[in-house]
């Protein structure tokens, strides 16, 4: 059975969402290690400020002016880096999207047919067929499809461009082709 979709373009906030969709599929795994690393790190931190708590009694009060004045200075440190940060992630937004503009106006794609065999896309006069196996594994959510070959590469199938019935169609063939098939929330 051939499943055949006709020319699709990712708008660039589409390929945002695809790309943080990935990338949550890749990393959903590592956050625990994160947690256990940072709860360790603020204990080893705090912990001398335990002690000189705990060994002199009198001074809790100067401690507690040290710390307050460390976290004044520190917010007013933090508040500087989010503005910094938010500037710099709205000029790197628009470079982003001027570059994916440029680039994926020169690249129209006529269909892209799904066969048991693999994946067939025609561009013009050319035509890519790929076989399953070199797909890794599969990641949906409520908006794509994403077909994954490596970590450092995948292929996006907006589900605006499918049918129900298309849907369905392709994430058995998905299943028959492809080892894994991850469902995100």
């Amino acid at each position: 059975m051939e499943i055949t979709i006709k020319e699709f373009k990712l708008s660039f906030f589409e390929s945002i969402l695809a790309r943080r969709l990935y990338k949550k599929s890749q990393s959903r795994k590592e956050w625990r290690q994160y947690y256990i690393i940072s709860g360790a790190l603020l204990l080893f931190a705090s912990s001398p400020l335990f002690l000189v708590g705990m060994f002199f009694p009198d001074q809790r009060l100067e401690i507690i002016r040290i710390l307050g004045g460390l976290l004044m200075f520190f917010s007013k440190i933090f508040l500087l880096a989010i503005l910094a940060g938010m500037f710099a992630g709205m000029f790197i937004a628009i470079i982003r999207w001027i570059f994916f503009t440029a680039k994926h106006s020169k690249l129209p794609v006529d269909f892209i047919a799904f066969t048991p065999e693999g994946i067939e896309v025609v561009q013009g006069h050319v035509t890519t067929k790929t076989e399953w196996l070199f797909y890794k594994s599969v990641v949906e959510d409520e908006r794509f499809l994403l077909l994954i070959k490596n970590k450092k590469s995948f292929a996006v199938i907006p589900k605006r461009a499918l049918t129900s019935d298309q849907q369905d169609a392709l994430k058995n063939l998905f299943k028959e082709n492809i080892h894994e098939f991850i469902t995100m929330d």
